[in-house]
């Protein structure tokens, strides 16, 4: 995908020209593209595509994948974009948005764009087509109280979304892990937004997670299944996820189970007599039959 990163009073964007480029996913395109760590890093995704209605239509994605209606800055770098990429010829073009048709004024020096003037339209005070809470018919001057939910910035998303990969790449984590870890540093719509952000982007997965620990258990470690399960469920780990993981596997964690049953027994053997091994493995949830199998080989 060809593209263009433009910013307008630091308002960046990627531009897409969907002229020539076709995007089958767009939420999920600018989700990733605007990942400021990750991706190309910008507040959104804008697609300049053909209009019946205008010169030109702006498609445009917020940084988490939701559609916007208007963006000042961003039609004025599409003025720009279209303009200095030979798309037309005019110094005056319409733009349809969702927020309707937009009129631009385009000031041309040396073949490019300089200079960029949009008729936004007047501004909304009815207080209740902003919509806000007011006692006053038209909101001029007027202090803004938050009401119960919280709103979180784009760039403190970020910064919460920069430690908690800090912390989850250094070691693989579970989710219930990452928020026990920042539930009190982070904000809680915010946190449980990130996580699954980065849930969808395969950074949390919890049932990757239980095999990877079930697998270094497995290299390490002389544990029974029930063990095994314990252990998994102190990591905060989906109860249901486990014995699904259980179930899928049960032949190769039975193996398991009687080759860490066969270590044992070998260890012990030097100090403790049969019966003696046998309940203390039992004592440790290792099945009675595996037992025997093991006694066996």
């Amino acid at each position: 995908m060809k593209f263009t990163k433009m910013q307008g009073l630091g308002n960046d964007y990627v531009y897409v020209n969907c002229f020539e480029e076709k995007i089958e996913n767009p939420p999920a395109v600018a989700r990733y593209v605007s990942d400021r760590h990750f991706g190309i890093g910008s507040d959104g995704l804008i697609m300049i595509n053909p209009s019946e209605v205008a010169d030109f239509e702006m498609e445009m994605y917020n940084a988490d994948g939701s559609r916007g209606e208007m963006c000042g800055n961003g039609i004025r770098c599409v003025a720009k974009y279209v303009y200095d990429y030979g798309l037309t010829d005019k110094t005056q073009i319409s733009v349809e948005t969702l927020g309707g048709i937009k009129y631009l004024d385009l000031t041309v020096e040396d073949g490019k764009v300089v200079l960029v003037k949009v008729d936004m339209g007047k501004p909304e005070l009815k207080s209740d087509l902003i919509p806000i809470i007011s006692e006053n018919e038209k909101v001029i001057d007027e202090t803004i109280k938050r009401l119960e939910v919280v709103m979180y910035t784009i760039e403190e998303f970020d910064k919460g979304k920069t430690k908690i990969l800090k912390y989850i790449l250094y070691k693989k984590r579970s989710e219930n892990e990452v928020r026990r870890k920042f539930a009190k540093e982070l904000d809680e719509n915010m946190l449980e937004d990130i996580i699954e952000y980065l849930k969808e982007a395969k950074y949390i997965n919890d049932n990757d997670y239980i095999r990877r620990t079930v697998n270094n258990f497995i290299i390490l470690k002389n544990l029974s299944i029930k063990e095994l399960k314990y252990k998994l469920l102190a990591k905060g780990l989906n109860k249901n996820d486990i014995e699904d993981y259980i179930y899928e596997n049960k032949e190769e964690l039975e193996e398991y189970e009687i080759k860490s049953i066969s270590n044992i027994i070998y260890k012990k053997s030097l100090f403790m007599e049969q019966d003696e091994i046998k309940q203390y493995l039992l004592k440790k949830g290792y099945k009675s039959e595996n037992i025997k199998k093991a006694i066996e080989k």
